[in-house]
């Protein structure tokens, strides 16, 4: 009976183990997809923005529906923030809907401070200054992009091997 309970803690705490460990990776690699889709967007609404000359909450409508992640949540209320407005500058309006739909432990401090300075790219009178800025953001998210996969491609492996050999110590110890 004792041989049972052991049995079933240790696949318990090998479960728990592996099961973070791709917890983990898994956050690493969604934060990998979020900026690779906002260096997407802002490439998208550069050729939205510039050349179709597209009003911004439609052509962040019509970018929200490119998005997979929380991103399109983001756009989708930038977009009717624009619309409804209630005396609120465009930068309030993105960085509310930032707050709202990115969770905080996704992003780093530089990351969402990347995030929330978007809003000047996304909302300008000049078509050409716009351009520039979209540009600029749009460099600025690849860099981080390229940066944290590189990250993820070295931290995987090593986190879900981690994981396990956590799992197997715990079970050598309470043994």
């Amino acid at each position: 009976m004792q041989l049972y309970v052991k049995t079933i803690g240790a696949c318990c705490i090998m479960a728990a183990s592996l099961l973070m460990g791709m917890q983990i990776d898994k956050g690493m690699k969604h934060k990998c997809i979020l900026l690779r889709e906002m260096y997407d967007l802002l490439a998208f609404l550069e050729k939205e923005m510039t050349f179709h000359r597209s009003p911004v909450p439609e052509a962040l409508q019509n970018a929200a529906q490119q998005c997979t992640t929380e991103l399109s949540d983001v756009l989708k209320e930038t977009a009717s923030g624009t619309v409804r407005r209630e005396g609120k500058v465009f930068a309030d309006i993105w960085r509310n809907a930032l707050e709202q739909c990115i969770p905080p432990q996704i992003l780093t401090e530089e990351e969402k401070s990347a995030f929330r300075e978007a809003a000047d790219a996304l909302c300008n009178a000049d078509t050409i200054m716009q351009r520039t800025m979209l540009q600029k953001h749009a460099e600025r998210f690849k860099n981080m992009y390229q940066r944290e996969l590189e990250r993820y491609q070295e931290k995987s492996t090593l986190t879900r091997r981690l994981s396990t050999s956590a799992g197997i110590f715990l079970i050598i110890v309470l043994l």
